[in-house]
């Protein structure tokens, strides 16, 4: 199953409709995870846009006023959701992959970026993977997050503030036993206008 993570900082507009539209069909997405969509309702003529078609289920989480926002679609045939947790910062599904007959658990993640707020999101998350106690997980998204120093430059963040929040990221990836794919390409999936500061976060 193709699944595709990306921070659309605002679905409003129709040419970025269209964008993700052409990006779906282009790389046989099977399932798309959206954070940022800054909507506060999502509807089934939304999903259709974006998918191409109305072959598709969905489950969100609505944005507050126009922060935020996080929305899962897939292919109908693909996955089944047998069950779907809305959290305080992500949308948590479980359900089965059709072609592997494989139960498995997917969290689509919009991490805020507050310390505090980011390691009750990890213990939320972990909790709702305890209890569904899939066999195979996946989580995406833009985690506002690194593993270590050389995932950064240019910010102005305290040393011992930002090797907290590693430590935290790290653990909560440790308890889960996630395995982090190779970043191709690009170093960096976030930069400041004017390239001042550069991070990994997705």
């Amino acid at each position: 199953m193709i699944v595709l993570s990306y921070n659309v900082r605002g679905l409003g507009s129709s040419v970025k409709l269209r964008a993700l539209r052409e990006l779906v069909l282009k790389e046989k997405v099977d399932m798309l995870l959206l954070q940022e969509t800054k909507l506060e309702e999502v509807n089934q003529r939304i999903c259709n846009a974006i998918w191409g078609s109305d072959e598709c289920s969905w489950c969100y989480k609505a944005s507050e006023g126009r922060s935020g926002g996080i929305l899962c679609i897939w292919q109908i045939g693909k996955f089944n959701i047998l069950d779907s947790c809305v959290g305080s910062g992500f949308v948590a599904m479980r359900g089965k992959i059709i072609e592997q007959d494989l139960e498995c658990g997917v969290v689509n993640v919009y991490a805020p970026c507050n310390a505090t707020d980011k390691r009750r999101l990890w213990m939320e998350i972990n909790q709702w993977a305890d209890r569904t106690n899939s066999s195979c997980l996946c989580v995406a998204g833009d985690f506002n997050a690194i593993r270590n120093s050389e995932e950064r430059q240019g910010s102005a963040n305290g040393v011992s503030q930002c090797r907290r929040e590693m430590d935290d990221f790290n653990q909560f990836i440790y308890d889960l036993q996630l395995v982090e794919p190779p970043l191709v390409g690009k170093r960096f999936t976030w930069y400041r206008s004017g390239g001042q500061a550069s991070s990994r976060l997705d």
